[in-house]
């Protein structure tokens, strides 16, 4: 059973938001953030009770932990559910009902919601079943959970719990993620290639990625070698 049917099975909904095929913690470099990735990787073991939150600019790694997470905990056994509220378009406040029978939920985005009290409402009580259940969460935004403009109640509870506002990696770890993921799609990422990628594309690590995975298409239909002028004929640079 997938992370995403334990969702299913929760909320007896016919969902299909999977997760990314690369998100686990081996695949993330923590550079600043080690405190933040070794609190969720004891929430997706189960322990302790509680949450964690997590806070900061787009490409930082949020979605990716939060997947990793839940990934962690369903190989261990554990049910575990994932939601990103950026596509709240698909859904309604009903699906987070029963979420407080998973052992872990991971909700992305939840900034996504703010000012939507119905949504806000909903979250707050999510928040006080999975509290009552002594269930494990693990949300993602945007901001610090005093700054998202929520309903004061639902922004002093996520306060509640572990809070950490995520870092940058520095240009070292960067190069150094880049050449992992090529590595991992069986691509050769010469080190001068991945400072042209860095120098000449946008610096946050999910466009990068991006990047990354529309170059791996190009060479494999071409049949070419992820050379600086390949790279600079696909980009148009």
């Amino acid at each position: 059973m997938s992370p995403t049917a334990g969702i299913a099975m929760a909320t007896q909904l016919p969902l299909d938001i999977g997760l990314r095929g690369h998100a686990s913690f081996d695949g993330f470099v923590p550079g600043p953030n080690v405190a933040a990735v070794q609190a969720l990787g004891a929430l997706a073991a189960g322990d302790p009770d509680g949450g964690v939150y997590l806070w900061g600019a787009c490409g930082v790694g949020k979605s990716h932990l939060l997947q990793a997470a839940c990934r962690a905990a369903h190989e261990s056994g554990r049910r575990s559910g994932y939601l990103p509220l950026g596509e709240r378009g698909r859904f309604s406040p009903q699906i987070l009902q029963g979420l407080e029978q998973l052992d872990l939920v991971c909700i992305d985005d939840l900034d996504a919601v703010a000012g939507e009290r119905t949504w806000e409402l909903a979250l707050l009580d999510l928040y006080h079943r999975l509290q009552e259940n002594g269930g494990r969460w693990a949300f993602a935004a945007s901001a610090r959970p005093d700054a998202c403009g929520w309903l004061p109640d639902l922004g002093s509870r996520l306060a509640a719990g572990l809070v950490f506002g995520l870092r940058e990696l520095d240009d070292a770890d960067k190069l150094h993620v880049l050449r992992h993921r090529a590595e991992a799609r069986g691509l050769v990422l010469a080190p001068e290639a991945a400072r042209y990628l860095l120098t000449h594309c946008r610096r946050d690590l999910g466009a990068l990625c991006a990047v990354l995975d529309r170059l791996d298409g190009a060479a494999l239909a071409a049949q070419r070698r992820l050379t600086i002028p390949f790279i600079r004929s696909v980009l148009g640079g």
